[in-house]
């Protein structure tokens, strides 16, 4: 993922690039390299499967076992809804444990049902990371 910032003088870097600082911490929470990506809007995938066309779910798989999940509202107000995880598509034990993360600026009340990943009334372009494994 990548973003250009309009960039003005006299504005610092710094603030213009803060809104990507949450999904930096995110990706640096994901140990090791990334070796694949399961998003279902640019390929089919049995990992993850989202229930409400506009809550987006994408999620890097590293070497290290390990894997980040992004779900994420593309819709233009609060949503809410439920993302399932397959742990067997991605290579993981059935038990392996999904955990929120927590970091300032993301939406950190998703809440872990077995399989399922719910988020209630998450802001639009709002989104949750959590590691898988």
């Amino acid at each position: 993922m990548t973003s250009h910032p309009f960039m003005e003088p006299d504005v610092p870097f710094a603030e213009r690039m803060a809104f990507l600082a949450p999904l930096w911490a995110a990706q640096a929470r994901l140990p090791g390299t990334v070796t694949r990506l399961h998003n279902p809007a640019y390929a089919p995938t049995r990992a993850v499967i989202n229930t409400d066309g506009t809550l987006f779910p994408c999620l890097w798989q590293s070497d290290s076992g390990q894997a980040l999940l992004l779900i994420t509202n593309l819709s233009t107000g609060p949503d809410s809804g439920v993302v399932k995880l397959a742990r067997t598509e991605l290579g993981l034990d059935a038990n392996a444990p999904i955990r929120p993360l927590e970091i300032p600026g993301t939406f950190g009340t998703a809440r872990v049902d077995g399989s399922h990943i719910r988020v209630e009334d998450m802001p639009a372009l709002a989104y949750a990371p959590l590691l898988i494994g």
